[in-house]
């Protein structure tokens, strides 16, 4: 414990100014996010989409924590840590960024398909599989910016989603259309 002590009276500049920077950021960032949290829900309250309350929701948990990780970010960025360090915690950091942006593009795409679907009689089960192919999608690029991220090449990843993907068509697309009575729209008229 003297040890603790006497490294901390000695260095204190090494632990206090990033700690400091740290809570600076998260604080300014989660009164920024209560701000325009209000707003939002002032906009929301304005208006009659019913998507609005879905995305409010579902920025709750993400934005507490990108604050946090720019909060750390920062905090890093003012401290001595060596280079052989930071860039790894910035790659760590960046690809927590990409998970939890993700989630709420996932969140949101699921719960607006979801949302839809009662305006469309007979189309359950197609939007429901539109929902999950939404949710692969989403995941499938995060997860392929996060290989990026850490050096993993991802051209063949690339290519090997675009052959599932055009097998993924070919094989369903005699089913959608004989399966769901789609609504008529001013582009389907066109066709």
């Amino acid at each position: 414990m003297a040890g603790l002590r006497v490294w901390l009276e000695s260095r204190w500049q090494d632990t206090l100014v990033p700690l400091a920077v740290f809570l600076a950021v998260v604080v300014l960032l989660l009164w920024v996010r209560r701000w325009l949290s209000g707003r939002l829900v002032r906009w929301a309250d304005r208006t009659s989409w019913p998507g609005d309350e879905l995305l409010l929701r579902a920025l709750r948990l993400p934005s507490v924590l990108w604050a946090v990780l720019l909060g750390v970010y920062a905090g890093a960025q003012a401290s001595q840590l060596p280079p052989e360090l930071r860039q790894p915690l910035g790659r760590g950091l960046l690809t927590l960024l990409v998970i939890s942006t993700a989630y709420f593009m996932a969140r949101v795409s699921a719960g607006l398909s979801t949302l839809y679907a009662a305006h469309w009689r007979g189309a359950e089960r197609a939007l429901h599989l539109a929902s999950n192919l939404i949710i692969s999608v989403v995941v499938l690029i995060a997860l392929l910016v996060v290989a990026n991220l850490w050096g993993v090449s991802a051209a063949p990843l690339w290519a090997a989603v675009v052959v599932v993907g055009v097998v993924a068509v070919v094989g369903l697309r005699d089913t959608l259309p004989t399966s769901v009575t789609w609504p008529s729209s001013p582009v389907s008229s066109l066709m």
